[in-house]
């Protein structure tokens, strides 16, 4: 997983097929946290998703489908690092 550090910015693109990105980054209680990825409003076809889990593989948080575009806000349990997914439904 690419390390991602809260308030970052960046740019990138998924291959067409099943390519999936993690990112990694920490959290802590009590701190909302989002993500938001652009897609429709830059033009692309991509319908992203946006998934959070923990070390242990458990699924804490994802984005609605089909949106076009993917907001995420997450609340972590605990302090602690966790991973970020993100993959086009399609």
């Amino acid at each position: 997983a690419n390390p991602l550090g809260l308030g970052t910015l960046f740019n990138g693109r998924l291959d067409q097929g099943t390519d999936v990105e993690f990112f990694k980054f920490l959290g802590q209680k009590g701190t909302r946290i989002v993500a938001d990825c652009q897609a429709r409003r830059i033009d692309s076809r991509m319908d992203p998703v946006l998934e959070v889990y923990d070390l242990k593989g458990r699924k804490l948080a994802h984005t609605r489908a089909g949106r076009h575009d993917a907001t995420l806000v997450f609340e972590p349990p605990e302090d602690g690092e966790y991973l970020l997914k993100l993959f086009d439904e399609t």
